[in-house]
């Protein structure tokens, strides 16, 4: 008590120190606090997903003989149509792979146009988070087909923000980049895909990838999040991965890059 005492008049007869040492104090707290719920968010808290313990992030790697660089290569990129093809059929470590595009869209609101964020994603990959529709239902396989109508599911916020939570909102064309495109659900308050992105998607619609024709190999954009099947654990799913990207004459890889590797990391 008398050290406590002493600091308190000590501060007392220096109050521009101590209005420094108090403001040093709070910003430090603030900032430690602030990192802490960043890193809690993202890496300590659990995905609000099903079977969140088993989903894996899959990322090609173009070491430095590929690409080019002096040191390390690119590790951790993206990966290409053809190759979330060949992932799909033919890896059986998983029971879903599923894919994704991040962007931004125009949409026709109830009063006026709006900029919304976007994930462009495959037909199975929102029912495999194990989240529920609050109205509507998810997009499917087939809403991924190229020629499909193009369908859209909102994330609660957005249907609040644009529609007032317009309970009819279900079959509405909301002229998605001016073009039709029908609401087939509303996600609930909190759903979040992908996570950890500083602006959260607001609304989901197909890729429209297209297995006859993917495009090139060397057009890398998609995001892969695949789900470990039960008792297969991540070394074992990784061999695998290993195992397959190093023999280009099992797959339909073109020869000239067969020397892309891919690797997966838990989410």
């Amino acid at each position: 008590m008398r050290d406590f005492r002493y600091g308190i008049r000590m501060l007392a007869r220096n109050p521009f120190f101590a209005a420094a040492a108090i403001l040093c104090a709070a910003l430090g707290t603030g900032v430690t606090t602030a990192i802490f719920s960043v890193v809690n968010a993202v890496l300590l808290r659990p995905l609000p997903y099903a079977r969140a313990g088993r989903l894996v992030r899959v990322f090609s790697e173009f070491p430095k003989e590929v690409s080019g660089a002096s040191q390390g290569g690119f590790k951790h990129f993206w990966i290409s149509p053809p190759e979330y093809f060949e992932l799909k059929r033919d890896l059986g470590s998983f029971d879903a792979v599923e894919a994704w595009v991040n962007g931004t869209s125009n949409i026709a609101g109830q009063d006026e146009p709006l900029r919304v964020t976007a994930s462009f994603v495959t037909g199975g990959l929102l029912d495999t988070r194990g989240v529920q529709p609050m109205i509507g239902r998810f997009l499917t396989p087939a809403d991924d087909d190229p020629n499909a109508p193009t369908n859209a599911v909102l994330s609660y916020d957005l249907w609040q923000r644009a529609f007032a939570r317009d309970p009819r909102i279900l079959g509405r064309d909301i002229r998605l980049n001016g073009a039709a495109c029908t609401v087939v659900g509303v996600m609930p308050g909190g759903f979040n895909f992908p996570p950890g992105i500083q602006n959260p998607s607001e609304l989901w619609t197909p890729v429209g990838l297209d297995p006859a024709n993917p495009g090139p190999w060397g057009r890398h954009f998609l995001s892969v999040l695949a789900r470990l099947r039960p008792g297969v654990a991540l070394a074992q799913a990784q061999s695998e991965v290993t195992r397959y990207a190093v023999h280009p004459a099992a797959r339909s890889r073109a020869p000239n890059i067969a020397l892309i590797r891919w690797s997966i990391r838990w989410c």
